[in-house]
């Protein structure tokens, strides 16, 4: 049963199922939650931190073997999924969306600018085309968020106690997005 393996920069091994799957889904996530860097982790936060690095490190060689005409990544803060894309399939035209002008503000125009294989752009990917109100936390019941945060939404939290800065941002559709580049497979 062939089954593709995902090597991500610390070796760690993620099975990926294809035809016939090789193993269940359980067992592959049993698997996973018991690497030593998931284990190693005392809180919710490192644990939330590894398994985001596992999953983003799989994804990115599951985007590397499927060498795709075009990425697009959606949120993309300062778009270090498509800048690592890039650096491994030079060759590949890659979309980074952030709706957060603050954000998008940061990692282009000032020192942090490394971003000139990626086509990033400052934009919310939704359903409205055109433009819609970004809710960016400004502060909340322990503190201050620096504007340039990485939780802004097109909605509101309820849950907690937030005060927002409301930016008008510019739309589109992840259609229109895509609709004037030609290509032939993608992964978003």
């Amino acid at each position: 049963m062939p089954v593709i393996r995902l090597i991500s920069a610390n070796c760690l091994r993620l099975p990926c199922m294809v035809d016939p799957p090789a193993q269940t889904f359980f067992d592959a996530l049993v698997a996973f939650l018991g690497h030593p860097s998931i284990v190693a982790c005392e809180s919710r936060r490192g644990l939330r931190r590894q398994t985001g690095s596992l999953l983003e490190e799989a994804f990115l060689a599951l985007a590397v073997a499927s060498a795709p005409d075009l990425s697009v990544e959606i949120g993309a803060h300062e778009a270090s999924f498509s800048s690592r894309l890039k650096q491994r399939l030079p060759r590949v035209r890659a979309l980074a969306f952030e709706a957060n002008p603050y954000v998008f503000d940061r990692y282009t125009r000032g020192p942090d600018n490394r971003l000139s294989d990626v086509d990033y752009r400052n934009a919310a990917i939704c359903d409205t085309l055109g433009t819609v109100n970004l809710f960016i936390p400004t502060r909340w019941s322990k503190g201050t968020f620096d504007k340039a945060n990485a939780i802004s939404s097109l909605h509101r939290r309820n849950s907690l106690q937030f005060d927002y800065e409301t930016v008008s941002v510019p739309s589109l559709t992840l259609d229109a997005a895509v609709e004037a580049i030609a290509f032939t497979n993608a992964v978003a």
